[in-house]
């Protein structure tokens, strides 16, 4: 399944793939740390899967980063559906300009 989102008004294919989707799954299930970072444009994307803080219950979680020209927005998730559904929210923001 191939993701869209826009980039100054033109429509682009997702900068994260089902392959890179499974690598941050088999990074959290291992308990390595693993980052990928994507560009296109103005728009940048940077996942990390780390150590997580021991108030959040579990050995590991994903930060995901994303720039969009001057907006710049981050999220820490669980788990991989997390952050698959917050890389979709975001990008209504990034098409729209606020936040």
């Amino acid at each position: 399944m191939t993701h869209s989102c826009t980039s100054n008004g033109r429509k682009t294919t997702s900068l994260i793939s089902e392959n890179d989707y499974k690598a941050i799954q088999n990074a959290l299930e291992s308990l390595s740390e693993y980052t990928l970072v994507r560009t296109l444009g103005d728009y940048k994307i940077a996942v990390e899967v780390t150590t997580a803080p021991k108030v959040w219950g579990i050995p590991m979680l994903i930060q995901v980063k994303q720039w969009h020209g001057n907006i710049y927005r981050v999220k820490n998730c669980a788990t991989v559906a997390e952050m698959r559904e917050y890389i979709s929210e975001a990008k209504e923001v990034f098409r729209y300009g606020h936040t």
